[in-house]
């Protein structure tokens, strides 16, 4: 009699979280998934997935752990300066490219397009920060500029 013995659960993992995500992206995901997928980028040849569970428990929730600053994420063991920089890169990527999509489709012509455009370029900030938007006549985003970093809860602008 042939009996075979099951393999393990992380023996393929990696391909089948990108055969899932490449067949559905991320609907069929839940948040550790999503995490655990991003971290097989900068941490080959190991398994993520209690890593990833961790995380978000550290954390409570996925856009808290990308909300971390990297000296947070490093706290966690198997988060190195690298992995964490990379999380770091991941979000400012998102929002770069949420803030060029705004600049080259839509116009600032309504609160809501303001406040759409501040919400992608400003997301997951944890200080005040006072900015000024530059328009064309177009009313399209020709640039938007920091111009003051103040504490968690107020930015001061002396003219």
């Amino acid at each position: 009699m042939n009996i075979k013995k099951s393999e393990p659960y992380y023996l393929g993992h990696r391909c089948r979280l990108r055969k899932k995500f490449i067949y559905g992206g991320f609907s069929n995901f839940a948040d550790y998934e999503i995490l655990e997928l991003t971290l097989t980028y900068v941490l080959p040849r190991k398994d993520v997935k209690a890593l990833a569970k961790e995380m978000i428990s550290k954390f409570g929730s996925l856009k808290q752990v990308f909300d971390a600053d990297t000296d947070e994420l490093k706290e966690i063991k198997g988060i190195s300066n690298y992995s964490a920089k990379f999380l770091l890169f991941l979000k400012k990527f998102v929002s770069l490219y949420l803030s060029l999509d705004i600049k080259e489709k839509d116009r600032l012509s309504s609160p809501k397009n303001v406040k759409d455009y501040l919400i992608s370029t400003l997301s997951g900030e944890k200080i005040e920060k006072f900015y000024a938007i530059l328009l064309n006549s177009g009313n399209r985003v020709t640039d938007c500029l920091e111009i003051e970093s103040g504490t968690v809860n107020k930015s001061l602008l002396i003219p």
